[in-house]
């Protein structure tokens, strides 16, 4: 890549949901931020919103980082603010970190989480203990741990994540949780663009209450879901629909997997 421009247009299949998740953090970042402040993007890639904070907030210091130097060359080389400088970091790796603290960390989809083949729970008091679950947690606590020394005590992450489905979600937020970040659920929101819905978190760092698992649930279904699709239900409106059963007989459990042609 030679310019910023072409880097935008290289991602521009994702253009409706990069821009819906850019827009929910300069809205985010306005409500919460001061002047003199050290702010810093997780994976900025270009440097698109970051330049567009730096611009509107003059009074704040913005870094962005990355691990592509591509990236950061074309950002350094087209920055036309004072208050901005764009600096490689691993972000994941908790034994590096740039030099000093910051007040606000944001992310777009900064975390790249990794796949992989694992066992589902489908029974809502087994979600923990699924390799799924647990697989999840560990990647996300890697990530925040490290963030959270990279931030002062009270500042705040705003976050977009790709998470697809609520035990991946489960799997963050008690991950956050434990590493000494406080979900703000009243602040947090599903963004919905381009077909898709991704979570856009607030977390804070400092310890508190823990979100319950109803809260969790209820913040990841919306109503379309609640009424499911010809009588079906997905996720955590499954699950929703399943405890208001009350009291249940279990009949079978187990997993079942079938070959690749759909038999």
């Amino acid at each position: 890549f030679k310019s910023s421009r072409e880097v935008n247009l290289a991602f521009s299949f994702a253009a409706n949901l990069e821009l819906a998740a850019s827009v929910w953090l300069a809205e985010q970042f306005d409500e919460i931020a001061r002047d003199g402040w050290r702010v810093g993007e997780l994976g900025c890639s270009v440097g698109v919103l970051t330049s567009w904070l730096s611009t509107n907030y003059p009074s704040v210091r913005f870094s962005g980082y990355d691990v592509v130097d591509s990236f950061l060359e074309i950002a350094n080389s087209e920055t036309q603010t004072d208050n901005l400088s764009f600096v490689k970091w691993n972000y994941k790796d908790i034994h590096t970190r740039p030099e000093g603290t910051h007040d606000c960390l944001l992310t777009s989809f900064g975390i790249d989480f990794e796949s992989a083949d694992l066992h589902h729970a489908t029974h809502p008091d087994l979600l923990r203990e699924s390799e799924h679950y647990l697989f999840m947690r560990q990647e996300a606590e890697t990530y925040l741990r490290s963030w959270r020394g990279a931030i002062v005590h009270g500042g705040y992450a705003c976050c977009v994540l790709r998470i697809p489905d609520y035990t991946e979600f489960l799997a963050v937020a008690d991950a956050a949780h434990e590493c000494g970040w406080s979900l703000e659920m009243q602040k947090s929101d599903l963004i919905h663009a381009g077909g898709q819905s991704v979570p856009g978190l607030m977390l804070k760092a400092e310890q508190s209450k823990q979100a319950s698992t109803d809260e969790l649930r209820r913040f990841w279904v919306d109503d379309k879901q609640l009424h499911g699709k010809n009588g079906v239900f997905e996720s955590a409106a499954a699950l929703l629909k399943f405890e208001e059963l009350g009291e249940t007989e279990v009949l079978d459990t187990g997993s079942k997997y079938y070959d690749g042609d759909g038999h």
